[in-house]
C-alpha cells in the first residue's frame, strides 16, 4: 500500500497515480519535483478546462508559442509519499 500526504489530507491506495485520480479526478496527475532537495515531493496537476485557459491556449498558438505546461492547473502539493 502507498500513502500520500497532500496539503488537503492523507490518502492510502495502491499507487500514487490511483490515489491522485480517485481524490482529484480522472484527468489529474502526480508530477514529482525535479529538485531532490525540494521540501515537497511534487504536485497534483490537471489540464486547464476553463474558458480562460482555452482563450490563452488559442492566443499562444496564434503567437507561435504553445507551451503545454502553461495550460495546467495545480490542484495540490504532495508533501510526501510512503510506499
Amino acid at each position: 500500500m502507498t500513502t500520500v500526504k497532500t496539503d488537503h489530507g492523507t490518502y492510502t491506495g495502491r499507487s500514487v497515480d490511483s490515489i491522485v485520480r480517485r481524490e482529484y479526478g480522472r484527468s489529474a496527475q502526480a508530477r514529482q519535483s525535479a529538485d531532490p532537495n525540494s521540501p515537497i515531493w511534487g504536485q497534483v496537476i490537471k489540464p486547464g478546462s476553463d474558458q480562460r485557459s482555452r482563450e490563452l491556449r488559442g492566443l499562444q498558438q496564434l503567437a507561435g508559442y504553445d507551451h503545454p505546461q502553461r495550460d495546467l492547473q495545480v490542484l495540490a502539493r504532495i508533501i510526501w509519499v510512503d510506499g
